[in-house]
């Protein structure tokens, strides 16, 4: 996902306060655009090879890929995270599907167990 993103930018925001950013400032208010793709390839952060797939490329660094201490969080985090919110769609798409299908062949739809 970050060498080919859905979209090349992110969901529209809204800033919350006035702020500076690489020498522009951004009023309170002002919708802000974020380009995930150019983030997904920034040499600075992915090194000179940043097109390239590498899952090992920081073996050994001292980049907090996990996101403990917030440093690089390719899939955002907190309880908006998509990790989070997708896992939790797609296991009660998932577990619905099951119970069509079982319900569909003459099973009741409902766990075994319950």
């Amino acid at each position: 996902m970050r060498l080919h993103p859905v979209g090349a930018l992110l969901l529209p925001h809204r800033a919350a306060e006035s702020c500076e950013v690489m020498d522009y400032t951004i009023p309170a208010g002002a919708q802000v655009l974020v380009n995930v793709w150019a983030i997904g390839r920034d040499p600075a952060i992915w090194g000179d090879d940043s097109a390239s797939f590498r899952p090992e490329r920081f073996i050994g660094s001292k980049v907090d890929f996990r996101g403990q201490d917030f440093e690089l969080l390719p899939f955002g985090s907190g309880r908006r995270a998509v990790g989070c919110q997708a896992g939790s769609v797609g296991f009660g798409c998932v577990g619905s599907e099951l119970r069509l299908v079982s319900s569909r062949r003459g099973g009741s739809g409902k766990d075994e167990y319950e």
